[in-house]
């Protein structure tokens, strides 16, 4: 039983530090590895056994299952093996995936005989790789023997500081290829596929003898005057001396004796950010942290864009710090409003916050990296639809030259990491970063690499599918694109990957008239009803859809194909060899290679089908939908010279433009045959023509 303790409030220094005590009821891991007991399972399928001691987290996870059916190295989820959900700081947070540093989910099986291991979520990307070497995997007859050793030093905690520790534990089993996984779960911890909030509680037994056993939890200010937070996990007879330095004023905290040990929170006074903290508990080594404060960091990185821009600078750099300035803002006002009730949200901002500064101060902080391809442009606009800012990535071609057109290669990035400025972080801070997205494995993509002629990558609010407001953000990120460099409308080329595989679909169903040619690897979701009218648009595009053989993800792939030849529409279709759910280079680079042999060219004669008024235009007509759902207006044009001939139906309305490349492109006296109507018009003196049904032509 802990001792509980009352609540203190202690001199230091000037200042007072406030000490709260905490009690926990939860089920106890054993101390030292060779006492590890059974703390968990699920019946009749598996159990859970743990210890800890100074170095590491062991646990021992026993599957009973006769048939071991392997995953693959690139589907490592879609065969046997278990999953871990571990809060390792104890704070229970909530909100789906993991909410500061100590969170973890973790996947482990058994391939080609060898034991596998992959992070699927972390805040700190840079662990994903370092959990490799964790785990043992044993199969006998009739079971599965994961032994797990999982240093503190890669969870993040210094053992025993804190009361409790959140776990769960998943396990996946499948039979053969021709059968569904199934799935089973200890508590909740994978509610939303990862809630640390809702994994089990284990509190730790402490060391028989004195000790004690201190960290930082919270060292980081989201708003002025956020404490700092320091845990201490303590058994000792005598009172106990905390050694505290906080930005080189050094005093000292006493707890009163624990014979039966306990666990306390000590709340200190925030620091100037940067001050270097030092807690030192007896039988312990010194823990360091550093202060940080969210508006210090905001208010210099505000500061040192406002330097850049007080030189006279490039248009388009000019632009792009004001976009960055302003998206900076947004997010720090998000940050303020949010950052009790969206953690990691506040934490990723902070991130982002740090990563920015430092590659202003360097590279990034220099048009010639832009100009020369090493960094990519952040352009932001205020939309049009709710007067949001939203923005898109613009890549500038090789020598470019601001007064030529140049091709448009317009991509659509996959699902992941949905913070506004997590992706703008990695590409800007000191050294370029890979996109946190699900099969992204370069810091850049190829046709960025590649400058052949603009990129442009919108971020379409992140991950809703580019299905409502994200498909409006993506014509709006176009059009802005459009106004503010020059783009050679023939050669415009749509694609994505995985998400935007889907995307870019939708996308080319809809605009079939504005690419050159259009393709999608490993489509998610064609997010398009079976048998859709719109799909008929495609005969007038190039279009290409790869997957990979063995790629769990691409759910889109088949059902985009099956529409496709129902329709009689044939388009390019590939297959790729054991891939998985892989963005590779070659792959990019062999298709982007593929779209700069199309060219666009307007057809003489085309179909057209719309179902929305957001996008109801191919090649200069207009269709007008009814406003309710289901409902889609569709057009067959066929031009021969100035003889356009028309027939719609479910269009009230049809709005004819004449004049410009992605129009009708025809001039001087021009003879319309609509639905039996004939009317002759003027294009040199209007360029577009609104009829209605039933109106007589002009005498």
């Amino acid at each position: 039983m802990l001792t509980i303790l009352p609540l203190i409030l202690v001199p230091f220094a000037t200042l007072s530090a406030i000490i709260h005590p905490i009690e926990s009821g939860a089920p106890e891991i054993p101390h030292g590895r060779a006492q590890a007991a059974v703390i968990g399972g699920i019946a009749d399928l598996a159990e859970l056994k743990a210890a800890w001691d100074e170095e590491a987290l062991y646990l021992t996870v026993l599957v009973n299952d006769s048939h071991h059916f392997p995953a693959a190295i690139d589907n490592i989820w879609d065969g046997d093996g278990i999953e871990l959900a571990i809060d390792a700081g104890g704070e229970f947070a909530e909100g789906r995936g993991a909410q500061d540093d100590n969170d973890f989910k973790i996947i482990f099986a058994l391939i080609d005989g060898e034991p596998q291991c992959r992070v699927l979520s972390s805040v700190d990307r840079s662990k994903r790789d370092a959990f490799a070497d964790v785990a043992e995997i044993e199969r006998t007859d009739e079971q599965s023997i994961y032994r797990l050793t999982l240093p503190w030093t890669l969870l993040n905690v210094v053992p025993a500081s804190r009361p409790e520790i959140g776990l769960d534990l998943k396990v996946n089993q499948r039979d053969d290829e021709e059968t569904p996984k199934t799935t089973h779960f200890m508590a909740g911890g994978f509610e939303n596929s990862f809630t640390p909030s809702q994994t089990g509680k284990f509190s730790f037994a402490l060391p028989s003898g004195n000790f004690t056993s201190a960290s930082w939890q919270q060292t980081t200010s989201m708003v002025p005057g956020t404490p700092l937070v320091c845990m201490v996990g303590y058994r000792s007879e005598e009172p106990v001396f905390l050694e505290v330095e906080l930005a080189g004023a050094a005093s000292e905290i006493e707890l009163p004796p624990a014979p039966a040990g306990s666990f306390v929170k000590v709340e200190l006074p925030e620091q100037a950010h940067g001050s270097t903290l030092k807690i030192k508990s007896p039988l312990s080594q010194p823990v360091v942290g550093q202060q940080v404060s969210a508006q210090a960091l905001y208010e210099k990185l505000l500061d040192k864009i406002d330097s850049l821009l007080a030189d006279d600078l490039p248009v388009l750099f000019e632009n792009h710090l004001i976009s960055l300035r302003s998206l900076i803002i947004t997010q720090h006002a998000r940050l303020l409003l949010t950052h009790e009730s969206e953690l990691k949200d506040a934490a990723q901002t902070v991130q982002a916050y740090t990563k920015l500064l430092e590659g202003l101060e360097a590279d990034a902080g220099s048009w010639e990296a832009f100009l020369d391809g090493r960094r990519s442009l952040v352009m932001a606009y205020v939309s049009p639809h709710d007067q949001s800012i939203q923005y898109y990535y613009l890549g500038l071609p090789k020598d470019w030259d601001p007064d030529k057109a140049y091709p448009l290669f317009f991509e659509l990035h996959g699902a992941g990491n949905d913070h506004p400025m997590a992706g703008i972080s990695s590409r800007l801070g000191l050294e370029p970063t890979v996109d946190d997205l699900a099969g992204y494995q370069v810091p850049k993509t190829y046709a960025e690499i590649d400058r052949s002629g603009y990129w442009v990558h919108p971020f379409g609010r992140g991950n809703l599918m580019y299905t409502g407001i994200a498909r409006i953000d993506v014509m709006e990120a176009y059009d802005h694109a459009h106004k503010l460099v020059e783009i050679d409308p023939d050669r415009r080329y749509l694609y994505g990957f995985s998400m935007g595989g889907g995307g870019a679909f939708n996308m080319a169903i809809r605009t079939p008239s504005r690419w050159a040619a259009a393709y999608s690897i490993a489509p998610f979701t064609n997010a398009e009803p079976a048998g859709s009218p719109l799909t008929q648009n495609l005969e007038m595009l190039p279009y290409k859809v790869v997957a990979g053989e063995r790629d769990r993800l691409n759910m889109g792939y088949q059902p985009i194909v099956d529409d496709l030849a129902d329709l009689g529409i044939e388009v390019e279709t590939e297959v790729i060899p054991e891939l998985g759910h892989s963005y590779a280079r070659d792959l990019q680079q062999s298709k982007i290679e593929w779209l700069k042999q199309h060219t666009r060219k307007r057809p003489d004669v085309f179909t057209f089908v719309a179902n929305d008024r957001l996008v109801s235009e191919c090649w200069g007509v207009e269709l007008f939908p009814p406003l309710h759902k289901d409902t889609y207006a569709r057009a067959v044009v066929k031009i021969s010279g100035n003889h356009l001939q028309l027939e719609t139906t479910n269009s009230e309305q049809v709005l004819l433009k004449f004049r410009g490349p992605d129009n009708l492109n025809l001039s001087g006296s021009v003879q319309i045959d609509w639905n039996g109507k004939r009317y002759t018009h003027d294009a040199d003196a209007e360029p577009t023509l609104m009829l209605e049904q039933g109106q007589e032509p002009a005498e």
